[in-house]
């Protein structure tokens, strides 16, 4: 396909070519140059200085497209832009998962990436995509949609063979981006949890895909590699329901394979981390040595993995944990990732519970702590657990500290002081984490009845202003909705 100019509502971006499920690149994509007085962000997409946020809302219908999908742009200077792929399509659930990321060399602005994994490719049901938007700076403006290899000619696409199911684009993560002899490389992580390996269904794969841009921003190039257990260094075998890719950290330091059975017990769960100097992945499950607590049936450990900012502290969060009689309570690992060789115990883990020294609340069945993690005020780091109880409210989901934070409050909820909104039954507050610059973010996906909302901000001494609640505005507030199911953050 030739490259061709394309005009939107923010402008002309330059020289596209555009790619759609079904149909070859051809030759690469052009990349769009911004301009600008600030230094580049991953999180500011016109490049005006100001942390930008993008909120999933994956249930969406756009026109009679159900489950279509949108997510919702929130700019630091006030603006609200809506997104949706050119040609909607039923159950593509886009916005399940963005990120910020560098697609041009030299550009100024941000790109953003956007997980389509209901996609139906070349009559494979749910085999999934990711679209590319590029910034600008009257804000993103779309470019392309990428799938994986649909036919013979494997040049340009995401890594990995079609498959149906495979749900690409339900996860990602950033990597690095670098300069290389002609331009510039940046590397993403796209999760593909429901991909068959081998003949085992959802054993999950992971392409680590890299965007090459040409320092003229003439053209950019994708390749990459496909990652399942037992290849590229990951412990194998794959097995059925794996579910590897289900999460993954920035730089693919850790991977999540909820599913993992360990010694027998199904949905047990394990968590992939990438062994210090090295190309290989050490598989890190409850039975592991050094890691207090006890593989068990249904623990789905694994189902959050974060590693804020590249430091040495690794989370792994297991939100189906029994702790006693109480099923589902949930539990967080944190261990130190700085040395972690390929054998030998995991070094300094420290198991996470509501109750313990480090963590405020009461456990109790079905809270599901841990099934999201991620940072506040800085460097502490907080989980979610969208099924905690507030009072007699059922399920309207709460947020809590792990060890010594910045602040005398140890918990959130919709009942705490500065946050506003009152609980309601199945809101799951705390169900997504994100941040926007030095804000954290909470998805509240199941506010009024499945439309959703997003607290920006928990109180704290170090917030920059108080906390707001955000509703969607880019489009009608339906039930089903889910808006903030995915958020945005600035550490993966």
């Amino acid at each position: 396909m030739g490259k061709k100019t394309v005009t939107t509502a923010l402008g002309v971006v330059a020289a596209l070519a555009v790619a759609v499920p079904g149909t070859h690149a051809g030759t690469a994509h052009a990349a769009f140059i911004c301009d600008g007085p600030q230094a580049p962000s991953y999180t500011d997409f016109d490049n005006d200085g100001k942390a930008d946020a993008v909120v999933g809302v994956p249930g969406e219908d756009i026109g009679g497209a159900k489950d279509a999908g949108r997510v919702e742009v929130r700019y630091g200077n006030g603006k609200v832009q809506g997104l949706h792929l050119p040609k909607p399509k039923a159950g593509d659930r886009f916005g399940t998962a963005a990120i910020g990321f560098a697609l041009g060399a030299g550009s100024m602005c941000g790109d953003l990436l956007v997980g389509v994994p209901g996609r139906d490719v070349g009559g494979r049901a749910d085999a999934g995509a990711v679209a590319v938007f590029v910034g600008t700076p009257n804000g993103l403006s779309y470019a392309f949609t990428d799938t994986q290899y649909y036919d013979d000619d494997h040049e340009e696409h995401i890594p990995g063979d079609l498959r149906a199911g495979a749900r690409l684009g339900a996860t990602l993560a950033t990597g690095p981006s670098t300069p290389v002899e002609g331009g510039t490389e940046t590397t993403v992580y796209i999760g593909a949890p429901g991909t068959t390996v081998g003949g085992k269904k959802g054993a999950g794969a992971v392409a680590r895909t890299t965007y090459r841009t040409s320092s003229d921003e003439a053209e950019t190039t994708i390749s990459g590699t496909l990652f399942t257990e037992g290849t590229h260094g990951v412990p194998g075998p794959a097995g059925a329901g794996d579910e590897f890719g289900a999460s993954i950290a920035a730089n693919g330091a850790l991977i999540g394979a909820p599913g993992r059975t360990v010694n027998g017990r199904a949905d047990a769960g394990a968590a992939y981390a990438a062994v210090t100097g090295g190309d290989t992945y050490r598989r890190v499950t409850q039975d592991s040595d050094g890691v207090p607590g006890t593989a068990e049936a249904g623990d789905r450990f694994g189902a959050a993995v974060l590693r804020p900012n590249g430091g040495e502290r690794a989370y792994v969060g297991a939100p189906g944990e029994s702790i006693g009689s109480l099923a589902g309570a949930g539990s967080v690992l944190s261990f130190d990732a700085s040395g972690l060789g390929a054998d030998g115990p995991v070094g300094v883990a420290i198991g996470y519970r509501q109750g313990t020294p480090d963590v405020v609340g009461t456990a109790e069945a079905g809270d599901h702590f841990g099934a999201s993690l991620g940072q506040a005020f800085g460097s502490g780091t907080v989980a979610g657990a969208p099924g905690e109880d507030v009072g007699s409210v059922r399920d309207a989901g709460a947020v809590f500290a792990l060890g010594p934070i910045k602040s005398e409050v140890r918990s959130w909820s919709q009942r705490t002081a500065g946050v506003p909104g009152t609980p309601e039954p199945g809101d799951r507050f705390g169900a997504v984490l994100g941040r926007r610059g030095a804000a954290t973010l909470v998805g509240i996906p199941g506010e009024n009845s499945g439309a959703g909302s997003t607290l920006v901000g928990l109180p704290g001494p170090d917030v920059l202003a108080p906390s707001v609640g955000w509703h969607q505005e880019s489009g009608a507030s339906e039930s089903g909705d889910g808006f903030g199911a995915a958020l945005t953050d600035t550490y993966n």
